[in-house]
């Protein structure tokens, strides 16, 4: 399945980006391309993360700032399942 960027929607998506803002704190994870080098906070590529899933999620629950429904809603746009072991 092949999703245009949440940014731009102009390319397709190749990558989380996790994005935060300053000011209010809010932060969103977006499919994201290359528009979004150097501006996001941090970003995980898909082939990455489709690799070893459970590595990646381990990873990132380890973050104080990991917002794990976001983040699965995020998998789910992208069209990605997720199973009990992943999380």
């Amino acid at each position: 399945m092949t999703v245009l960027c949440e940014v731009c929607h102009s390319y397709p998506a190749t990558a989380f980006g996790y994005f935060q803002n300053r000011e209010t704190g809010e932060a969103r994870w977006k499919l994201v391309c290359c528009c979004v080098s150097y501006i996001e906070d941090y970003y995980i590529d898909f082939s990455a993360f489709t690799e070893d899933p459970v590595s990646w999620i381990s990873h990132l629950m380890e973050k104080r700032w990991f917002n794990k429904v976001d983040f699965l809603n995020t998998l789910h746009r992208a069209g990605l399942e997720t199973t009990p072991s992943t999380l």
